[in-house]
């Protein structure tokens, strides 16, 4: 749990974030900006050589097994029930 000011700064991100002269979601220069095409494709053909591609599509695979063994929401929206059970949740095999 990041807080209700982690929660301020996603609801008003390009302005405070454009604010420190980042390219926040624009082309640009900096870490925050909206990348080309060009680059994406040059970015997706490195992850499929070096196998990142197909080791996070096992990943997800093998999630979307689990929920359905679990029978939990799962889906291709990044905030479905597995994604926030897994992310919010503490497993029972890490408690001290």
């Amino acid at each position: 749990e990041q807080g209700p000011i982690w929660s301020w700064i996603m609801k008003h991100r390009p302005e405070i974030y454009n604010m420190f002269g980042n390219s926040y979601n624009k082309p640009g220069d900096g870490t925050l900006r909206k990348m080309t095409d060009e680059t994406m494709e040059e970015i997706r053909n490195i992850f499929e050589i070096t196998g990142t591609s197909e080791r996070f599509r096992k990943l997800e695979k093998d999630a979307e097994e689990k929920a359905r063994r679990e029978d939990i929401e799962f889906d291709e929206t990044l905030w479905n029930e597995y994604f926030k059970l897994q992310y919010s949740e503490k497993p029972e095999s890490h408690e001290s």
